[in-house]
């Protein structure tokens, strides 16, 4: 249980952790019950999440993994999916981003962000 007190803490009474573990249940039944062309895109949803579900596992087991290190591990899960799957947003509808939305490179870099 994560409890009330604490740096980042915004729940009002004690939470279970390792909630991430239920997101990966349901990602790996929704590519079990699939096929096609989604079966293929939630494997690589879900290869492309092994490292933030891992350090969050970490982090949820031992509570001793740093905000930077999961942040990094998030950063990495969106950047090998943008990189594998070669989905990425194009567009954002605001006039500053959207010129570097048009560079893949940019786009890969931004959207793994």
């Amino acid at each position: 249980m994560d409890h009330v007190a604490g740096v980042q803490k915004i729940h009002r009474d004690p939470t279970p952790r390792v909630g991430g573990i239920a997101i990966a249940v349901g990602m790996l039944a929704a590519f079990w019950a699939s096929d096609g062309e989604l079966r293929d895109l939630l494997f690589w949803i879900i290869l492309a999440g092994v490292p933030a579900l891992g350090f969050g596992l970490l982090e949820d087991v031992t509570k001793r993994v740093s905000v930077r290190s999961r942040l990094l591990a998030t950063i990495a899960s969106g950047l090998i999916f943008t990189s594998v799957s070669g989905y990425y947003v194009t567009e954002s509808g605001l006039p500053f981003l959207d010129p570097l939305l048009a560079i893949p490179v940019f786009a890969i870099l931004i959207n793994g962000m």
